[in-house]
């Protein structure tokens, strides 16, 4: 029985403390737990860009990944750049939530004909998932060619160019 026990808090413990595989960039799907990017093109110049990053992922990694994800689309349709005209962040989570929780509680009870109890309770919550956020970036984007080009305008190759200075330290 102590065996069972010990083996059986072991890997809770285990479990507690696994982590799940750093970020991959490709397109969202259930096999990726909906992290990833999704994009329709709403006319023929403009587009909505939505990256849904990993639990704790960075949120300037998940917009870095998002404006990739732009730049990318720009370049297959013959565009050189693309501005931002909406931008929107959503974040769920609670990073303030603790991962284990542990709790007791005392009690005490009197009966009649002298009938008295004492009783202890702990308990112990364990959520590996806690204290992370998941961050979703959704940008709107016109994208064009040619010059002049827009102030704010981003250059459609060196977004989609992972290598390059605005690619996401986790790729």
């Amino acid at each position: 029985m102590r065996r069972a026990l010990l083996l059986s808090l072991t890997a809770f413990s285990l479990a507690a403390c696994a982590s799940s595989p750093g970020p991959v960039y490709g397109p969202a799907s259930s096999y990726s737990n909906g992290t990833g990017y999704s994009d329709y093109r709403i006319e023929n110049d403009r587009w909505r860009v939505r990256y849904t990053g990993a639990n704790g992922q960075d949120e300037d990694d998940v917009e870095r990944l998002a404006l990739r994800r732009a730049g990318e689309i720009a370049l297959t349709n013959g565009y050189e750049w693309f501005t931002v005209v909406h931008r929107r962040e959503d974040t769920e989570g609670d990073e303030n939530e603790r991962p284990v929780r542990v709790g007791g509680s005392l009690g005490q009870t009197f009966g009649s004909g002298g009938f008295h109890g004492s009783s202890v309770g702990i308990g112990i919550s364990i959520n590996p998932g806690a204290g992370k956020t998941q961050t979703e970036i959704s940008l709107e984007i016109i994208a064009g060619r040619g010059e002049p080009r827009p102030d704010g305008a981003y250059d459609a190759a060196r977004m989609a160019n992972p290598a390059g200075p605005y690619a996401a330290n986790t790729l």
